[in-house]
């Protein structure tokens, strides 16, 4: 289907439905809008007749009062005992009380009780044989107040209730009952021992109300229904009050006034609301129509000129040749809006082709690129009779950057180690080395690859390959420090490795997993595939699955290298060390094993396992043999990215009741950051719990003497390797030796030396200051119960 079929297919549609949808918010707005003005008066109605009311309300009472205060009234009850008088005194009361004017409303029957409840007078110009009833309010506080006042005491009295009612035949009524007293004035409510007491009620005829209700007649037609009932007695009449929408029914709305002695109920009908809103629903429904056809012949006009005629050129553009595996598209020439559009289209083309195919923090290739550049290699060596090869290589020691450092660290130096490595890729005299084409990628994390076509000898690829270790011969510079990464690197060559590229990459990681972990590996180091190197990585994953299951089958255990003191020749403590019960392990040591577990990540587990067996049997010692020897026990650096790590500790302190001060925790210094805030507090919180902090296997590592003030650190383990050469009249090693001994002497350090296999090395150990060691000289590492009984015999004073 045509470009301009298809715009005519989705342009009506969306644009009928835009102008809809705008229509319906329209509508629905000026709908709000106007049953919001509708509800304004009718709220504004309610009221009013409310008011009216109220105003029926206050004249009644008004009248009332004005009739009981009056000289006629006082003669009336002062005499009407009197039989020659009644007649007089009760014709000229009920004059009195017709001629009072209700403006509109009409006088229904009035009567006086006096304090017995006995009837005094009654006019009720509806039912003349009526009898009078006072309400049950009026009634108990008049009660009371006889009492209160027989006691001869002072009351305040309410003295008046008012009551709205409904007559049976629909009529709106106001009683009011009002108490009174012809020795005080009407408006005094205090009455004492000595006062007459007497209740007045009128009822009042709401004639008015009528006129009120008629609005609504006159406004709402036969649209609406309204109900007026009666709430509670009430003492006191308030002038405000509030309508409320009370609900939505599917007939309409109700709206609610409700006042201290009525609640006026409105159900206006939807008809009435529909009625309203038809006018703006037939002119909305005519704008959506014409202007949804003029919007759609402009815009389809405008669309066939500006869009359609350079789509088309844009698309021929896009059909230009790719130059190899990347895209070759050419520019158009002019400033006008369809060159415009198609070179920033090219652009951005261009743009989402670098995204998906190189790596956004390094720049280089990616995987799939680097998959794409390879088979392309391939082919060329098949066609042409040549040799290709990958060099796969990845950082040692990345993952103690990111644990220590952060995240953000890492990236700086995958970014800084990338830029070193294509700065020095360019140097290099390509012909000379003897390769023609290369491709260097990031495949993931700290692995990098570089695909190689047109290889004439071997020498090229180690050429290259140490190229890349002389970049991190002497570690990595960050924040001025120096950080302990080396580069392990795997080499594979096709044909004679591999047939495949899928075989060839598989090739290289296990060459450059065989330089990784191989024993005599100095953190630099590369390695070209072999099939016994197969043999390597199948042994690694076994010996992996391996410590899985002995940690879930707690096939481990713990062994003791006895720690010598070097002035009382006394064992002053014990190293806790790692052993494999596992049968499928027996031939492997912790020397292979504890690698894997720090690769694959089961490290952390092994070490909550040591430490609370360590801290279990360091307890039972205690109890026992009153053991008062210094445990030290190693943790891998993977808990100082573990937040939990010191309250485990101190959870496992107070679980088996050992003192702090007897454990010393022994970190790897090749793992040890110097500055890293995180591990700088985890330590200072261990050192605070009283617990030992241990620098192991020290000058292996980066770690600078100066930077040794800014870390609790307690001990420094000189490693084995520098000991052995002390006696081999190597000086250098000597020196190094002698120098951390005195360096730990300044910032008052103890020192263990480790690996004393000969007395000559004891005796220099001692010579130079060192207050500790330990090596087969004195034991090797023994069972729990060996050890106890060493030190329990003290062989080696």
């Amino acid at each position: 289907m045509k470009l301009s079929k298809k715009i005519n297919i989705i342009l009506l549609p969306v644009i009928l439905i835009t102008f809809s949808f705008s229509a319906i918010y329209f509508y629905y707005s000026q709908k709000e809008q106007v049953f919001s003005a509708i509800s304004s008066v009718i709220k504004d109605d309610l009221k009013h007749l409310s008011e009216e009311m109220i105003v029926s309300v206050n004249e009644a009472d008004f009248l009332i009062r004005v009739l009981l205060d009056s000289k006629d009234s006082y003669n009336f009850i002062d005499e009407f005992h009197i039989k020659e008088k009644k007649y007089y005194l009760e014709k000229t009361f009920i004059r009195n009380i017709k001629n009072m004017d209700f403006n509109g409303n009409k006088l229904v029957s009035f009567g006086l009780l006096d304090s017995n409840h006995s009837e005094v007078f009654n006019l009720n110009l509806k039912d003349p044989f009526s009898k009078m009833k006072i309400n049950e309010t009026s009634e108990n506080n008049l009660v009371d107040l006889i009492v209160k006042i027989k006691n001869k005491k002072i009351n305040y009295l309410n003295s008046v209730i008012y009551e709205y009612q409904k007559s049976s035949n629909g009529h709106h009524l106001i009683k009011i009952t009002r108490v009174f007293s012809p020795d005080s004035f009407i408006s005094d409510t205090f009455y004492s021992y000595n006062h007459r007491l007497y209740v007045a009620l009128m009822t009042v005829e709401l004639k008015g109300l009528d006129e009120g209700l008629a609005k609504f007649t006159d406004e709402l037609k036969e649209n609406f229904s309204i109900d007026i009932y009666p709430r509670d007695e009430s003492r006191k009449i308030s002038s405000d009050s509030e309508v409320e929408i009370l609900s939505k029914l599917k007939s309409g709305y109700t709206f609610l006034l409700s006042h201290d002695l009525w609640n006026i109920e409105l159900l206006v009908h939807n008809v009435y609301f529909d009625k309203m809103y038809e006018p703006i629903r037939n002119w909305l429904l005519s704008l959506v129509f014409y202007i949804t056809l003029v919007t759609f012949f402009i815009l389809k006009w405008l669309i066939s000129k500006q869009i359609i005629n350079p789509v088309v050129i844009l698309s021929n553009q896009l059909k230009l040749p790719r130059d190899g595996l990347r895209l070759n598209l050419k520019k158009q020439t002019g400033n006008n809006e369809v060159s415009v559009l198609t070179n920033k289209y090219i652009d951005l083309i261009m743009e989402l082709d670098n995204i998906a195919t190189h790596d956004s923090l390094t720049g280089l290739s990616n995987r799939g690129q680097f998959k794409s550049k390879l088979k392309s290699y391939l082919d060329k060596s098949i066609k042409n009779n040549v040799k290709c090869a990958i060099i796969s290589f990845d950082l040692n020691n990345f993952k103690s950057v990111n644990d220590n450092w952060g995240h953000q660290a890492g990236d700086s130096v995958l970014k800084d180690f990338s830029d070193q490595l294509v700065e020095s890729y360019a140097s290099l005299n390509w012909d000379k080395i003897g390769v023609s084409e290369f491709e260097l990628a990031r495949i993931s994390g700290d692995e990098f690859s570089i695909a190689l076509s047109g290889i004439k000898e071997s020498s090229a690829l180690i050429t290259l390959s140490e190229k890349i270790l002389s970049l991190l011969e002497d570690g990595f510079s960050y924040n001025n420090n120096i950080l302990n990464i080396g580069v392990s690197v795997g080499i594979a060559i096709f044909p004679d490795d591999a047939d495949d590229a899928r075989k060839l990459i598989h090739c290289a990681d296990v060459a450059m997993y065989s330089a990784k972990n191989d024993k005599n590996n100095k953190n630099n180091n590369y390695k070209f595939y072999s099939v016994e190197l197969e043999f390597e990585k199948k042994r690694y994953e076994m010996i992996a699955s391996n410590l899985r299951d002995s940690l879930r089958l707690n096939e481990f255990k713990l062994v003791y290298m006895p720690i010598i003191d070097c002035k009382t020749n006394e064992i002053c403590g014990a190293e806790a060390l790692l052993r494999a019960t596992s049968e499928n392990l027996q031939s492997y040591g912790p020397a292979e094993f504890i690698p894997v577990a720090e690769n694959s990540g089961i490290i952390k587990d092994i070490d909550y396992w040591v430490l609370e067996e360590s801290i279990k049997q360091l307890s039972d010692w205690i109890e026992k043999y009153n053991f008062d020897g210094i445990l030290a026990i190693n943790f891998s650096s993977w808990q100082f990215k573990n937040p939990c790590f010191v309250k485990k500790v101190m959870y496992l302190i107070e679980k088996y009741n050992v003192p702090p001060t007897c454990i010393e925790l022994e970190i790897t210094e090749t793992y040890f950051v110097s500055g890293e805030s995180r591990s700088l507090k985890m330590l200072h919180e261990l050192n605070q719990l009283g617990i030992k902090i241990s620098l192991d296997d020290f000058g292996t590592g980066f770690t600078a003497f100066s930077q040794l003030i800014d870390y609790p650190i307690n001990t420094l383990k000189i490693d084995r390797m520098f000991v052995n050469d002390i006696m081999k009249n190597s000086k250098k090693d000597r020196l190094l030796v002698d120098m951390i001994v005195e360096i730990a002497k300044i910032y008052e350090l103890d020192v263990v030396a480790e690996g004393i296999e000969t007395t000559e090395q004891f005796e220099y150990m001692k010579k130079i200051g060192c207050q500790k060691v330990q090596g087969f000289l004195f034991s090797k590492p023994v069972s729990k119960d060996n050890f106890i009984n060493l030190w329990k015999n003290q062989n080696y004073k």
